[in-house]
Protein backbone atom coordinates (compact mmCIF):
# COMPACT_ATOMS: atom_id res chain seq x y z
CA UNK A 1 0.00 0.00 0.00
CA UNK A 2 3.07 2.38 0.96
CA UNK A 3 3.95 1.80 -3.23
CA UNK A 4 0.63 2.83 -4.36
CA UNK A 5 0.34 6.02 -2.41
CA UNK A 6 3.60 7.37 -2.96
CA UNK A 7 2.53 6.30 -6.90
CA UNK A 8 -0.63 8.52 -6.05
CA UNK A 9 1.07 11.32 -4.81
CA UNK A 10 3.60 11.40 -7.37
CA UNK A 11 0.78 11.44 -10.14
CA UNK A 12 -1.01 14.27 -8.03
CA UNK A 13 2.14 16.16 -8.38
CA UNK A 14 2.51 15.55 -12.07
CA UNK A 15 -0.84 16.49 -12.76
CA UNK A 16 -0.86 20.01 -10.90
CA UNK A 17 -0.53 23.06 -13.06
CA UNK A 18 2.48 24.88 -12.95
CA UNK A 19 1.52 28.70 -13.07
CA UNK A 20 4.45 30.94 -14.44
CA UNK A 21 4.60 34.18 -12.65
CA UNK A 22 3.96 37.30 -14.56
CA UNK A 23 6.69 39.97 -15.47
CA UNK A 24 6.10 43.37 -13.53
CA UNK A 25 5.13 45.50 -15.74
CA UNK A 26 7.48 48.62 -16.47
CA UNK A 27 7.03 51.59 -15.26
CA UNK A 28 6.39 54.14 -18.35
CA UNK A 29 7.38 57.59 -18.14
CA UNK A 30 5.16 58.83 -20.44
CA UNK A 31 1.98 57.79 -18.19
CA UNK A 32 2.42 61.22 -16.26
CA UNK A 33 -0.32 63.92 -16.06
CA UNK A 34 2.67 66.75 -16.44
CA UNK A 35 4.03 64.83 -19.30
CA UNK A 36 1.00 64.80 -21.49
CA UNK A 37 0.18 69.07 -20.55
CA UNK A 38 3.32 69.64 -22.35
CA UNK A 39 2.69 71.53 -25.72
CA UNK A 40 3.86 68.98 -27.98
CA UNK A 41 1.81 66.32 -25.99
CA UNK A 42 -1.25 68.50 -26.15
CA UNK A 43 -1.33 68.87 -30.02
CA UNK A 44 -1.30 64.98 -30.22
CA UNK A 45 -4.35 64.90 -28.20
CA UNK A 46 -5.90 67.64 -30.20
CA UNK A 47 -4.94 65.91 -33.67
CA UNK A 48 -6.38 62.52 -31.96
CA UNK A 49 -9.77 64.23 -31.50
CA UNK A 50 -9.65 66.30 -34.76
CA UNK A 51 -8.22 64.61 -36.98
CA UNK A 52 -8.81 60.70 -36.67
CA UNK A 53 -12.04 61.61 -35.02
CA UNK A 54 -11.05 58.94 -31.50
CA UNK A 55 -13.09 58.59 -29.00
CA UNK A 56 -12.45 59.44 -25.09
CA UNK A 57 -11.63 55.57 -24.76
CA UNK A 58 -9.62 55.45 -27.95
CA UNK A 59 -7.64 58.22 -26.76
CA UNK A 60 -6.32 57.02 -23.92
CA UNK A 61 -5.42 53.70 -25.27
CA UNK A 62 -3.03 56.18 -27.34
CA UNK A 63 -1.98 57.46 -24.22
CA UNK A 64 -1.04 54.60 -22.56
CA UNK A 65 -3.65 54.67 -19.76
CA UNK A 66 -6.90 53.39 -18.20
CA UNK A 67 -9.99 55.31 -19.38
CA UNK A 68 -10.81 56.26 -15.84
CA UNK A 69 -7.11 57.68 -15.44
CA UNK A 70 -8.23 59.71 -18.70
CA UNK A 71 -11.42 61.19 -17.08
CA UNK A 72 -9.56 61.75 -13.75
CA UNK A 73 -6.63 63.81 -15.76
CA UNK A 74 -9.14 65.48 -18.11
CA UNK A 75 -11.16 66.84 -14.52
CA UNK A 76 -7.78 67.81 -12.46
CA UNK A 77 -5.91 69.13 -16.04
CA UNK A 78 -7.51 72.55 -17.33
CA UNK A 79 -4.92 71.86 -20.37
CA UNK A 80 -5.73 68.44 -21.20
CA UNK A 81 -9.58 69.69 -20.39
CA UNK A 82 -8.71 72.33 -23.14
CA UNK A 83 -7.25 69.88 -25.68
CA UNK A 84 -9.84 67.78 -25.41
CA UNK A 85 -12.91 70.27 -26.01
CA UNK A 86 -10.33 72.28 -28.94
CA UNK A 87 -10.07 69.00 -30.69
CA UNK A 88 -13.79 67.64 -30.30
CA UNK A 89 -15.19 71.20 -31.81
CA UNK A 90 -14.48 70.90 -35.10
CA UNK A 91 -15.69 67.46 -35.59
CA UNK A 92 -18.65 68.55 -33.03
CA UNK A 93 -19.90 70.94 -35.61
CA UNK A 94 -19.04 68.81 -38.87
CA UNK A 95 -21.59 65.99 -36.94
CA UNK A 96 -24.28 68.86 -36.32
CA UNK A 97 -23.83 70.25 -39.93
CA UNK A 98 -24.02 66.64 -41.47
CA UNK A 99 -27.48 65.89 -38.83
CA UNK A 100 -29.20 69.23 -39.77
CA UNK A 101 -28.92 68.64 -43.56
CA UNK A 102 -30.30 65.22 -42.91
CA UNK A 103 -33.01 66.73 -40.87
CA UNK A 104 -34.02 69.28 -43.16
CA UNK A 105 -33.65 67.06 -46.45
CA UNK A 106 -31.19 68.32 -49.43
CA UNK A 107 -30.58 67.63 -53.49
CA UNK A 108 -28.78 65.64 -55.06
CA UNK A 109 -27.23 66.10 -58.46
CA UNK A 110 -27.16 62.55 -59.95
CA UNK A 111 -25.10 61.58 -63.40
CA UNK A 112 -25.78 58.95 -66.07
CA UNK A 113 -24.68 57.66 -69.27
CA UNK A 114 -27.43 57.44 -71.72
CA UNK A 115 -27.45 54.69 -74.27
CA UNK A 116 -25.59 57.06 -76.46
CA UNK A 117 -22.62 57.65 -74.64
CA UNK A 118 -23.68 61.23 -73.27
CA UNK A 119 -23.45 62.25 -69.44
CA UNK A 120 -26.83 63.65 -68.43
CA UNK A 121 -27.70 65.25 -64.58
CA UNK A 122 -30.83 64.34 -63.20
CA UNK A 123 -31.76 66.35 -59.79
CA UNK A 124 -32.81 64.23 -56.84
CA UNK A 125 -34.17 65.39 -53.58
CA UNK A 126 -33.22 63.53 -50.27
CA UNK A 127 -36.12 63.55 -47.65
CA UNK A 128 -35.51 65.03 -44.37
CA UNK A 129 -35.69 62.81 -41.43
CA UNK A 130 -38.65 63.73 -39.38
CA UNK A 131 -36.95 61.21 -36.22
CA UNK A 132 -33.78 63.40 -37.07
CA UNK A 133 -35.61 66.54 -37.06
CA UNK A 134 -37.36 66.19 -33.28
CA UNK A 135 -34.55 64.67 -32.22
CA UNK A 136 -32.26 68.07 -32.85
CA UNK A 137 -35.05 69.94 -31.88
CA UNK A 138 -35.85 68.66 -28.64
CA UNK A 139 -32.23 68.84 -27.71
CA UNK A 140 -31.21 71.73 -28.77
CA UNK A 141 -33.93 74.00 -28.16
CA UNK A 142 -35.84 72.10 -24.91
CA UNK A 143 -37.77 75.26 -23.67
CA UNK A 144 -39.23 75.59 -26.97
CA UNK A 145 -39.39 72.21 -28.00
CA UNK A 146 -40.28 69.28 -25.21
CA UNK A 147 -41.94 65.65 -25.43
CA UNK A 148 -43.19 66.72 -22.00
CA UNK A 149 -45.93 69.25 -20.95
CA UNK A 150 -46.13 71.48 -17.46
CA UNK A 151 -50.04 71.59 -16.56
CA UNK A 152 -50.19 73.69 -13.69
CA UNK A 153 -53.60 74.22 -11.47
CA UNK A 154 -54.00 77.61 -9.33
CA UNK A 155 -56.40 78.22 -6.94
CA UNK A 156 -58.14 75.74 -4.25
CA UNK A 157 -60.00 72.32 -4.91
CA UNK A 158 -62.57 71.43 -2.90
CA UNK A 159 -62.43 68.28 -1.12
CA UNK A 160 -65.93 66.54 -0.18
CA UNK A 161 -65.94 63.53 1.90
CA UNK A 162 -69.30 61.52 1.67
CA UNK A 163 -70.13 59.12 4.58
CA UNK A 164 -73.58 58.40 2.16
CA UNK A 165 -72.17 56.15 -0.19
CA UNK A 166 -73.14 52.66 0.04
CA UNK A 167 -71.11 49.70 -0.13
Amino acid sequence: MAKNEQADSASRKAKTKITKRKKPRKLNTIRTMEYWEDEDNLLRIKSWFRDEGLSDVDVAAKMDISEKTFYRWKHASPKIQEAVKAGKAPVNAMLVDAALKRAMGYDVLEYRMNESGEKTANQRHIPGSEKLLTFMLTNRMPHLFSNQQNISVEGELPIVIRDDIKE
